[in-house]
């Protein structure tokens, strides 16, 4: 399970839209709500969301997440969407 230290953001939940990796990338990641609403202004109907949690042995080769961590939290989302 992840230590008190990792069970929590590290950042404001409203405040995640642009996110600097430490490798050098750059993430946007919009909170679920403003997503769907920014799909829906753009004409789309959002078919399903699937958010994956890992099983706690999983391999990662990404250093911002670790299997430990996405074992509890999903670290990765798939979202279907329709353009009506």
């Amino acid at each position: 399970m992840p230590t008190p230290a990792t069970d929590r953001l590290s950042r404001p939940y409203a405040d995640v839209a642009r996110i600097d990796r430490t490798d050098g990338g750059t993430h946007f990641q919009l909170p679920t709500g403003q997503m769907i609403k920014v799909l829906r202004d753009s004409g789309f109907v959002v078919d399903e969301l699937t958010e994956f949690v890992v099983p706690p042995d999983a391999r990662s080769d990404y250093a911002y997440v670790t299997p430990d961590w996405a074992s509890s939290w999903p670290s990765v989302e798939v979202w279907k969407a329709t353009l009506v």
